[in-house]
């Protein structure tokens, strides 16, 4: 069974946030997540903070280790996102928003995963 919960908004009604941001995310929280445990839960909240919004995907699926994201690394040193759509949404983001944005994951075997999605707002 799959239970969610999206916390509300209301405070960034006017802000941008780019389409099919959350969607990859969410769909990676289930199928990576809450299938192999055979359900669970996801939450989905928003914050603002200065000029930036703070999209937080929470689920209490079976989680991994996030070193092993580490040594999939580019040369670059920076972390690696796992699937396609991840990269591109923390691609896109960069693109709209600049380096200091994008996703970042954390997570441990057992434990859930919070991915974090950082944006830089923008008035619609």
């Amino acid at each position: 069974m799959l239970v969610y919960e999206i916390d509300s908004i209301d405070n960034l009604k006017d802000a941008f946030i780019p389409k099919l941001i959350i969607q990859p995310i969410v769909e990676n929280a289930i199928y990576h997540g809450l299938r192999p445990n055979g359900g669970g839960k996801i939450n989905i909240s928003f914050e603002s903070f200065d000029n930036d919004i703070i999209i937080i995907v929470s689920d209490n699926g079976k989680g991994f280790d996030t070193e092993k994201l580490k040594e999939d690394s580019p040369s670059d040193n920076k972390i690696y996102l796992g699937g396609i759509g991840i990269k591109n949404v923390d691609h896109r983001i960069k693109l709209l928003c600049g380096d200091n944005y994008g996703i970042s994951i954390k997570s441990a075997p057992g434990m859930g995963t919070k991915v974090i999605i950082k944006l830089r707002e923008k008035s619609s």
